[in-house]
């Protein structure tokens, strides 16, 4: 099992597919967030 997760670690493709996929799903969150907050309401921290 071990050698079977070492060597999808060391398949470059899927190593870089994965960390795209990953980065573009933070990057959609992090828009729907700046998005959200910029549709009237207050940014959190000028509440403080």
């Amino acid at each position: 099992m071990k050698s079977h997760l070492q060597k999808l670690r060391e398949n470059i493709w899927l190593v870089s597919t994965v960390k795209t996929i990953f980065y573009f799903a933070v990057f959609l969150v992090l828009i729907y967030i700046y998005i959200d907050n910029n549709a009237g309401s207050n940014f959190i921290y000028n509440e403080f």
